[in-house]
């Protein structure tokens, strides 16, 4: 019988990339360690792979229908999450200009009609930096690119302190990249979006002012609501009327109706019918039964051992030993509470 092909993670994240995979390493897992040289030249080479063949799959479908790139910024908008995908701005003035015979300025003002950049955290840490001798190694087009980007800068908004630039120390700043590369750069707050504008990039918004505002992150309504739950959302509509969706400030009329009995009856309706459908696809999907008249406690994201999953897990087994402890609850009994991670 054939062997497993196993993989050895802690190898990988030990720099010992190959030995580790027995395969392609640029695809096998995504984002490696990058505590060892090894580990940051395959995770910026991941990093542009598929920001690579994103942006040249978006540029393919749009010269099917198209046939003039200037038209690009009205056709098509890149949204950049964080800066993992910021070499996107000079990947696509490198197409543009290499590929399809643009002049640079050209190139790069079409790429700043088309960018989007969303800062989701103001850690230093999480804005990536590269070593200028890495991204020679591995993108050395890309450096000349950067490179001219930071002298464009200065071209357009006029001198600037030293320590403001596309590069600096000895690496190239993706943050910076990302934002000279966008003709809009926002938080997922509005708090965010001041601290932005006010800590992150302070001199470059006073140098391209107007190209930070705020977009609050978070799941429309009308997805969140409208679609998802339905009962509950012709409830609010039979409730307020319609155009809540779009004028959320109109939700505020269910207040008054706080004290009357029969909306709070159909209110508790739809969240019982709610329960059953959840509960319904826990037993189709993974044969879990689970009581309806339970509080249902649900966390749903990505995991993350060191931010809220881990605090949540954490109380979980602080209130289950507690409930061991005193069964009873000094008398007043233990609410039944189903945990649910997702």
């Amino acid at each position: 019988m054939p062997t497993a092909d196993l993989f050895d993670l802690e190898r990988f994240n030990a720099g010992d990339i190959v030995a580790a995979s027995n395969h392609e390493a640029l695809s096998r897992v995504l984002y490696p360690s990058d505590s060892t040289e090894e580990g940051k030249e395959l995770r910026l080479s991941q990093e542009y792979f598929l920001t690579s063949a994103s942006v040249q799959d978006i540029l393919r479908r749009y010269l099917t229908d198209h046939t003039d790139l200037t038209g690009l910024p009205d056709r098509v908008a890149i949204q950049m999450n964080d800066t993992h995908p910021a070499i996107a701005g000079p990947e696509l003035i490198r197409l543009l200009v290499d590929d399809h015979g643009f002049a640079f300025d050209t190139a790069a003002d079409l790429t700043t009609g088309v960018l989007g950049y969303t800062n989701h955290t103001l850690l230093p840490e999480a804005l990536e930096r590269w070593s200028v001798g890495l991204m020679q190694k591995v993108l050395p087009r890309h450096l000349q690119i950067i490179e001219r980007l930071d002298s464009r800068e200065i071209e357009i908004a006029g001198p600037r302190p030293d320590e403001v630039g596309l590069l600096g120390d000895g690496a190239v700043k993706m943050g910076d990249v990302a934002f000279v590369t966008s003709h809009r750069i926002n938080g997922v707050s509005a708090l965010h979006t001041e601290l932005v504008q006010r800590d992150l990039f302070p001199v470059l918004d006073r140098r391209h002012p107007g190209r930070i505002l705020n977009v609050t992150n978070g799941v429309t309504p009308r997805r969140w609501l409208k679609l998802a739950n339905r009962p509950l959302a012709r409830l609010v509509t039979d409730t307020v009327g319609e155009g809540w969706e779009t004028d959320l400030d109109r939700l505020s009329d269910l207040e008054r109706h706080l004290d009357d009995p029969g909306f709070l009856e159909a209110f508790g309706e739809t969240k019982h019918l709610a329960k059953q459908r959840l509960t319904q696809w826990l037993d189709d999907r993974f044969d879990i039964s689970v009581p309806t008249g339970a509080l249902y406690d649900i966390q749903v994201k990505r995991q993350h051992e060191y931010k809220r999953q881990l605090m949540n897990i954490l109380w979980t087994i602080a209130r289950w030993q507690r409930i061991r402890r005193d069964p009873d609850n000094g008398g007043q009994g233990w609410v039944p509470r189903v945990k649910i991670f997702g």
